[in-house]
């Protein structure tokens, strides 16, 4: 993208950077999100594999674990709506 910035600056003939350059952009683009997908599912399904190699206490753990925080979560959401609603009153 920078290269493409780049060129649009030196070159004056902008039309013919823009045709040729813009579609080269939009593949690094979409090729980057694909990419960042594609990470983000291969490191979801390796911590799936490792979570079921624990033990089951240790499993059990995690799991509580989780809810608690996501009891903390929903407990501060409901207390920063309540506020909103006082505060708007």
């Amino acid at each position: 993208i920078a290269l493409f910035i780049a060129l649009i600056v030196i070159v004056n003939d902008k039309t013919s950077i823009m045709s040729s350059a813009f579609p080269w952009v939009l593949f690094t683009i979409v090729a980057g999100f694909i990419a960042v997908f594609v990470k983000l599912v291969r490191d979801k399904v390796i911590a799936v594999k490792w979570f079921k190699t624990l033990p089951e206490e240790e499993q059990k753990n995690y799991k509580e674990h989780a809810n608690a925080i996501k009891n903390v979560r929903h407990r501060k959401e409901m207390m920063d709506q309540r506020n909103r609603n006082l505060f708007w009153r």
